[in-house]
């Protein structure tokens, strides 16, 4: 859990920088990693014992709709205290720092409960390990060499529609559908 830990920030600092860099300065790379690891402090919000651990994290905090829901008041928040950008900006830095994390987490084989609280049901792609340094290396040359290329942009549609294809598929493969 602890590469995991690290890759969310990098994540969020990432995504926050190469989308809102423009309009908010290094603020959209320290807001976006911190952001970005929000989701995980469900960890110290329920030790009620040596399990809570594992039957809390990855729990509410990494669903689907925990990003959008909450994301707007932690923009609001950031705007107001920050006094410098767009409500706007704020607002989706902070929605897309939260979606991303669970996104994450999906891809390793822990899983995480994109459902919850209405299932308990983890969903793991098993495509990334806890522990994997090519996904955990500094992602900074990566994004570099990216918007070099001119690859880096924001989510669109199609790419929602294939993260769609990609839960349905992981929920028919784990129900013993084709």
């Amino acid at each position: 859990a602890g590469r995991t830990r690290l890759r969310n920030p990098r994540s969020g600092a990432s995504f926050g920088q190469a989308l809102y860099g423009r309009a908010l300065g290094k603020r959209a790379l320290v807001w976006g990693a911190l952001v970005g690891m929000a989701p995980d402090l469900d960890v110290v919000m329920n030790p009620t014992g040596p399990l809570a651990e594992w039957r809390w994290h990855r729990g509410p905090t990494h669903a689907l709709w925990f990003g959008p829901a909450v994301g707007p008041a932690v923009g609001w928040l950031l705007w107001r205290f920050s006094r410098h950008g767009r409500l706007r900006d704020w607002t989706s830095l902070s929605i897309v720092a939260l979606v991303t994390h669970p996104l994450l987490d999906w891809f390793t084989t822990y899983g995480t409960q994109l459902l919850a609280p209405f299932s308990s049901r983890r969903f793991a792609l098993d495509g990334v390990a806890i522990i994997d340094p090519a996904v955990a290396s500094p992602v900074k040359p990566r994004r570099d060499a990216c918007r070099e290329a001119g690859v880096v942009r924001a989510v669109t549609g199609e790419d929602a529609v294939h993260l769609g294809q990609l839960l349905v598929q992981d929920i028919a493969m784990h129900d013993g559908h084709p």
